[in-house]
């Protein structure tokens, strides 16, 4: 007997409908009158993220929101970086809106104007900074936000995204006088908040009880005067200063303090065992600064924080070794037995090297760690030979683990890889970066073994010196169903890149939303062709850039204005953009 979803009641209609993803509901919005009216209810529309909608066009979402019943029924909508439809006109016929997430999509001044008006009771936004407020005739501005002064009084959260700091954003936070909650970043997902200095921005910092924020120099004694600091959830720290500092004193003053993000800085150093006996619940931890003399002794204060989800430390962390006294059954000495009379690097060690190694504390410590980033080291006392990469097997015991980068990690073989991705079944964020000696491939052949148990591999960013053709990269990654966004870059290949294999790799990965090639010896002509070829979208949300490491593919002449989203950018790059995430 066939069985028509229509012959339901609209009681289990509904309940099978909660189960579906925005995307199915546009779709089954247009099958007929009766689930289009279904699909209208106030519980299945509530809540709407249209993320992910890669497949629907802008004529898709004006279809969608036709129904008057349906726009007054939506509370929450998110259209974060939705960068393939054009600017959401129909975001005005949302009466209703109480939330309201489209960071990434173009405005102008006058629209957002017009969804503050026509919206009037948001009370969580999240928006681009127009485009015509960063341009030298900003100053018309001012004055203008004072027509929508009780929208903005009510509202309880507001994230900006910008690519300057203009003087009316400052005129806007102003006003914002219950906010509770502000993010302001650039779009390269790190935030922050910088002031003329004869403008008294405590008013606005004041209320603020989570507050991003960069911490210069300058606007340490600012920011101090204030007192949120108390009340800070997750502090960046970057900057140069003209003597050494040590956070340690902030950090005593953060005691709610979440996640600790240290950029790269002259004469910024940070005591990870003082920041375990002050923060013992932290979460989140980047350390990317270096002392100009010797690495610094790190892991063993990590290693305390029990609570660590996300961690970032530089090469030179796997530098350091257990006390004799720790080492179970390895030789914290290294037996060579090769003919030179010095071990040089691109041998491999002794498989003792991964015992030693302290970095097997964090390893054993701390089983929460969903992504963790090893690399970006500046050090010159980091001598490669002294590097224990071999412990990095050992990632295989973060069970949990989602994302993975390694950068500038001497190797000289990829087995590792292989064990981690068997283990790590969660894998979907995966970054190499100029490793081995010299930054040249040693493990090519181990990574295209180990891409066959990436099943939930959704990014991967590989930038190597040598990797051309990459006829087998492309062929091991069909196999990889999740795949969303893939970035290769080969800075100094002697052959060209195989573009009839990634041609075929696109075709068959139909949830690719993005793929950016660099190759040296592939010539400009063949990477515009191959760019052109994708410019007339039948997948609206995909976005194809291959191009040769001299040239720039794209011509004033025949380019379609439609410039490589950032938000892709800000995916395929983990590092130093993590720590803003986080909410409380």
């Amino acid at each position: 007997m066939d069985v028509n979803i229509e012959n339901l009641p609209d009681e289990i209609i509904i309940q099978i409908l909660h189960f579906l993803s925005s995307e199915d509901l546009i779709s089954v919005s247009c099958v007929s009158n009766r689930l289009s009216a279904i699909v209208s209810d106030r519980d299945i529309v509530r809540d709407l993220d249209l993320r992910s909608i890669y497949k629907c066009t802008t004529e898709d979402l004006k279809l969608f929101f036709l129904p008057r019943k349906r726009c007054h029924n939506i509370q929450r909508i998110n259209l974060e970086h939705v960068y393939w439809i054009k600017v959401p006109n129909f975001v005005v016929k949302l009466k209703s809106l109480v939330s309201l997430k489209m960071k990434g999509i173009p405005l102008t001044f006058l629209q957002l104007k017009w969804i503050l008006t026509s919206c009037s009771k948001i009370q969580d936004l999240s928006i681009s900074w127009p485009d015509d407020m960063e341009s030298e005739n900003r100053q018309q501005w001012i004055g203008g936000f004072e027509e929508v002064a009780d929208i903005l009084n009510d509202l309880k959260s507001l994230q900006i995204l910008i690519y300057s700091n203009p003087a009316p954003i400052l005129e806007l936070l102003t006003l914002c006088k219950g906010l509770r909650k502000l993010s302001i970043s650039n779009h390269h997902a790190r935030c922050y908040f910088s002031t003329p200095r004869d403008l008294n921005s405590s008013f606005v910092l004041s209320k603020c009880s989570t507050l991003f924020l960069a911490l210069t120099p300058y606007f340490r004694e600012m920011v101090q005067k204030t007192g949120i600091l108390h009340n800070l959830t997750a502090l960046s720290v970057k900057g140069q200063t003209p003597v050494n500092t040590n956070l340690s004193n902030i950090i005593s003053s953060c005691p709610k303090l979440k996640c600790l993000h240290v950029l790269f800085g002259l004469n910024v150093t940070v005591d990870t065992r003082k920041v375990s006996e002050k923060l013992p619940k932290l979460e989140r931890l980047s350390i990317c600064c270096q002392p100009e003399h010797g690495p610094p002794k790190i892991v063993n204060g990590i290693a305390l924080l029990h609570n660590l989800t996300h961690l970032t430390v530089p090469v030179c962390a796997l530098i350091e070794k257990l006390p004799d006294k720790e080492i179970k059954g390895a030789s914290s000495e290294v037996v060579y037995t090769g003919g030179f009379k010095k071990r040089r690097v691109g041998i491999t060690q002794c498989q003792s090297n991964a015992a030693v190694a302290a970095f097997n504390l964090v390893f054993d410590n701390c089983p929460h760690i969903v992504m963790l980033e090893i690399g970006f080291n500046t050090s010159t006392s980091c001598s490669p030979a002294k590097v224990l990469w071999e412990c990095l097997e050992n990632i295989k015991k973060l069970k949990g683990l989602t994302h993975l980068t390694l950068d500038g990690v001497p190797i000289t073989n990829g087995n590792f890889l292989i064990v981690i991705t068997r283990e790590c079944t969660n894998l979907k964020f995966l970054r190499l970066r100029s490793l081995g000696p010299s930054g040249k491939c040693v493990y090519l052949s181990q990574l295209i073994q180990a891409l066959a148990y990436c099943k939930n591999l959704v990014n991967l960013r590989i930038q190597q010196n040598y990797l051309a053709p990459g006829t087998n990269i492309w062929k091991a990654l069909e196999a990889c169903n999740s795949l969303q966004r893939v970035f290769i870059s080969s800075e100094r290949d002697t052959q060209a890149l195989d573009l009839n294999a990634l041609a075929t790799l696109i075709d068959k990965q139909t949830n690719l939303v993005f793929v950016f090639v660099v190759g040296a010896n592939t010539s400009k002509e063949k990477c515009t062709n191959f760019t052109r070829k994708y410019k007339k979208l039948v997948r609206p949300a995909l976005v194809v850039r291959v191009r040769n490491i001299l040239y720039d593919v794209f011509d004033e002449k025949n380019t379609d204005n439609r410039t490589t989203p950032a938000c892709h950018y800000n995916e395929m790059v983990t590092f130093r953009s993590w720590a803003f995430d986080y909410v409380p």
